[in-house]
């Protein structure tokens, strides 16, 4: 059935063309709708940005904006994660703000696995559970840190959970290759 073309005071019609719209509009105001550059989430950007960041200012995007709100979102959560970390444990140790804990996140991270949610998850399990189970013996924790992530870069190069993802037990228990 044909539907009857109304008339709006700011545009010119109003068109419906098989259920889906279609704007006839002022010249001024044909500029802003039809433009290539169409809203996107954030998360969509950042990852056209890690993938080709040339092409993503290309398309318009403002790339150093968009880095500096990932590294502020990124600050706020480590800030907030920090903060209620003191609230819980009702203290707060200085190897808490060390150099070293940066890099044993990235440890936990690359060990785990990146590109899932479980895989820094695991990776910080067992990072803290060798913490936990050498902190009573001799041997130096770090070494065996170290060694655990010497292993785990030349024969886990997807991490564990990537490992296990693309592995046949991985995929009967219903486990996604991460990307």
């Amino acid at each position: 059935t044909p539907v009857p073309v109304r008339f709006l005071p700011t545009w010119d019609a109003v068109l419906l063309v098989h259920a889906r719209h279609t704007l006839v509009l002022p010249e001024e105001h044909r500029a802003k709708v039809f433009s290539t550059k169409r809203p996107h989430s954030i998360g969509t950007v950042l990852v056209a940005i890690r993938e080709n960041e040339q092409r993503a200012i290309s398309l318009g995007y403002s790339v150093a904006h968009y880095k500096l709100g990932a590294f502020v979102m990124s600050a706020a959560l480590a800030g907030l994660a920090g903060g209620l970390k003191a609230l819980v444990l009702q203290f707060a140790t200085l190897t808490d703000v060390a150099w070293q804990m940066s890099g044993e996140v990235i440890l936990m991270t690359l060990l785990g696995g990146i590109g899932t949610m479980a895989g820094p998850v695991v990776g910080a399990g067992v990072i803290v559970a060798l913490q936990d189970r050498l902190a009573t013996s001799n041997v130096p924790v770090t070494v065996v840190t170290g060694v655990v992530f010497m292993v785990c870069v030349l024969l886990f190069r997807r991490g564990l959970i990537g490992e296990l993802a693309h592995s046949r037990i991985g995929r009967a228990m219903g486990l996604r290759p991460p990307g």
